[in-house]
């Protein structure tokens, strides 16, 4: 089937899309998996803000830290970034729950508006994880060719093994 002629039936309000029940049970089953997923990543989420606020008590346990210097800052730093990615990652998550529910709702009530909720929020979770992993990658090869720039720098030979 022609692409276009697939996107003209989709902006078609006339046109209506049914569920077989296969397909219904499939989109139930889905969305108990997906609810068992966002519940544990919410579990990770928690984790990861008890990990960064440890991450910035242990600045004080840390003797060699405390004598004034700015190196006292470090784990404070590190346990505010931290707790700003789990952030970030908390709005995808949250998106992944509101499709799993609206998803279950949809197939029980048989309500059409729920099912298109659902997809809308399945949708944001994949458009906000399909963002965040091109940025990470971005960093990565900047990361990269940090290090292989500042590795060919140090050198006045260049690399050598």
């Amino acid at each position: 089937m022609d692409e276009n002629k697939i996107i003209d039936n989709i902006n078609d309000e006339n046109s209506n899309l049914y569920l077989t029940k296969e397909a219904r049970e499939y989109l139930f089953k889905t969305s108990n998996w997906a609810m068992g997923f966002a519940i544990l990543s919410f579990i990770g989420l928690g984790l990861g803000v008890l990990s960064g606020i440890s991450m910035m008590a242990m600045g004080g346990f840390m003797p060699q830290l405390t004598t004034g210097s700015t190196q006292a800052l470090l784990p404070i730093i590190t346990g505010i970034v931290y707790i700003i990615f789990v952030l970030i990652f908390a709005v995808p998550v949250w998106k992944h729950y509101k499709f799993a529910q609206k998803a279950k709702d949809s197939t029980r009530r048989q309500d059409s508006l729920a099912l298109t909720e659902a997809m809308k929020n399945l949708h944001a979770y994949y458009k906000w994880y399909g963002v965040l992993m091109i940025i990470f990658f971005i960093f990565y090869f900047i990361a990269i060719f940090g290090m292989v720039g500042t590795i060919m720098s140090s050198s006045t030979d260049g690399f050598q093994f």
